[in-house]
């Protein structure tokens, strides 16, 4: 659905020099199915075989680009080497604490959320165009949990 370079270009700032090769088609395959197929139910099968382009590059690309950023903030902030685990630093960065590793990975996460909502309404706004999309039986799978409450 999405190439390490499209996640680049949209999840990275200008300022965050990423290389592609460290965005991996595993990690992408995890975004989709950990965030995108629970979230479109029926309709995932479909849109991942390419049968609604503008829906996946109008709403679902920026979202996936963002899931991927997710997931693969801690592998950018320590890599695993013959050595062990290491953290790379140099005389004008050093690596972030793990608190804000964390804060910037919900602050990623939460934009995803946000862009993926936006996608599910239009989808659902329009239920001729994707009769894949079954808005009763997908409902359940739309829910989530933040601070132990169960949200729809």
């Amino acid at each position: 659905m999405i190439s390490a370079r499209e996640v680049i270009e949209i999840a990275f700032a200008g300022t965050e020099h990423v290389r592609e090769e460290l965005i991996s088609e595993t990690r992408i395959e995890l975004a989709q199915q950990r965030f995108l197929k629970p979230a479109l139910g029926g309709l995932y099968n479909a849109v991942a075989e390419g049968k609604y382009p503008d829906l996946l590059f109008d709403y679902l690309k920026a979202p996936l680009a963002l899931y991927v950023k997710y997931l693969i903030l801690p592998e950018l902030s320590a890599q695993a080497t013959s050595q062990g685990v290491v953290q790379y630093k140099n005389e004008h960065m050093t690596p972030a604490s793990a608190t804000t590793l964390a804060l910037a990975r919900r602050k990623v996460r939460n934009d995803a959320r946000i862009l993926l909502d936006r996608a599910l309404t239009h989808i659902v706004a329009h239920p001729e165009c994707y009769p894949e999309f079954d808005s009763v039986r997908d409902a359940a799978i739309r829910t989530s949990m933040r601070g132990g409450i169960i949200l729809k």
